[in-house]
């Protein structure tokens, strides 16, 4: 409670609430109604908020979550249409510079909300960001030991790899002023070490955790990001064990998400974590509104429900894990040659740095 009395009576028993327990039913309907009175809030926004409010574990009382949406209001009033006029703008601007191009507005449009700048002494799109990361408001505390994995490469590695050089050695036979299939191969080059990472990361967990099994983790449609690369599931007496996993291929570090609440917080944080996972709720709801979800629709489509239905049991498993503190975080990491080859301790073996870290008790410590 506070003050200088510990062992005074709840002023008000029916309305407070354990700021780590549920959010009552009153105090929901205050967050709710906070959120009504904020038009200027986008509704993806509002849809996380509400979600969290419902959430055990919600880790903020009513009036923390006020204060919050009133602090995000301020900060974005109007946001969303400004920013909806200048990704139209940008679009525009490019396929009136590029009038043959190959890229969709929805390729465009991803490269806008990424950052992506047009620079006209190269005549191509640029990240004026990349170089420089953003500050980390909430790092990733991981305190286990980071040690080397020994492995053999698999065949699938072997296939990757071969891919991967390949790719680096048209990507310097490409001419400069063909943008478009500089865009193309860069991306193909990132989703093979990308690849060649998750490869990696699938020896070391067969090595170093057997009992543990690979679960459904790739939300629809392309890309990677908003997701965890890997999710690794283990049966257990009371409830499951989660590893959540992120593989790193080549030369990438670990990345940072921005928070609901305008935090970066940084790959193998809680927060980061938390992050995601409010990213798959919404994915998975948004896929559950998609005609191909609905058998009774023209365009249903039998496979893509069932990933929908096995991302909606991994999503359970991954929140039950999470609040019960039986939730790990592992950071697996395979470096590259700069020929895009993977780099080889001795024969065929191959050296993964590797690092695991649970979060117990608000405190991270190695897993046991």
């Amino acid at each position: 409670m506070g003050g200088i009395n510990h062992y005074q009576y709840a002023p008000n028993p029916v309305n407070w609430v354990d700021p780590f327990g549920l959010l009552c039913k009153d105090g929901q309907a205050r967050v709710k109604a906070a959120l009504d009175a904020n038009p200027e809030l986008s509704d993806d926004l509002k849809n996380q908020i509400k979600r969290v409010a419902k959430r055990k574990q919600s880790g903020c009382t009513a009036d923390e979550m006020i204060e919050q949406i009133a602090a995000l209001s301020a900060a974005t009033g109007g946001l969303d249409l400004f920013l909806a006029k200048l990704s139209k703008q940008f679009i525009d601007d490019y396929k009136a510079e590029f009038p043959n191009t190959t890229l969709s507005d929805k390729d465009l449009l991803e490269r806008y909300q990424a950052g992506k700048e047009y620079k006209e002494a190269t005549r191509s799109l640029y990240n004026p960001n990349s170089k420089s990361k953003p500050e980390i408001d909430i790092p990733a505390k991981l305190d286990g030991p980071v040690r080397d994995v020994i492995i053999s490469r698999s065949k699938e590695l072997k296939r990757l790899q071969k891919l991967r050089v390949k790719a680096q050695k048209n990507k310097e036979a490409i001419n400069e002023n063909d943008i478009d299939a500089k865009e193309r191969v860069n991306q193909l080059m990132v989703n093979l070490s990308e690849a060649i990472g998750e490869e990696s990361t699938r020896l070391v967990m067969a090595q170093e955790h057997p009992e543990f099994k690979e679960i459904p983790s790739q939300l629809p449609g392309k890309g990677k990001q908003g997701q965890f690369d890997l999710i690794y599931y283990k049966e257990d007496k009371n409830t499951g064990k989660i590893i959540t996993v992120e593989a790193k291929g080549g030369a990438s570090t670990k990345g940072s998400r921005k928070t609901m609440f305008n935090k970066q917080a940084e790959q193998g944080s809680p927060e980061y974590r938390d992050s995601i996972t409010l990213n798959m709720e919404e994915k998975i709801e948004k896929a559950q509104q998609d005609p191909r979800y609905d058998s009774n629709s023209d365009e249903f489509d039998p496979k893509f429900k069932k990933q929908v239905e096995d991302l909606e049991e991994t999503l359970e498993k991954l929140i039950d894990a999470d609040d019960d503190k039986l939730i790990s975080t592992k950071l697996v990491s395979q470096r590259l040659n700069d020929d895009g080859s993977l780099k080889l301790e001795a024969g065929e073996t191959l050296k993964v740095k590797a690092e695991l870290s649970s979060f117990k008790n608000d405190k991270w410590v190695p897993d046991e």
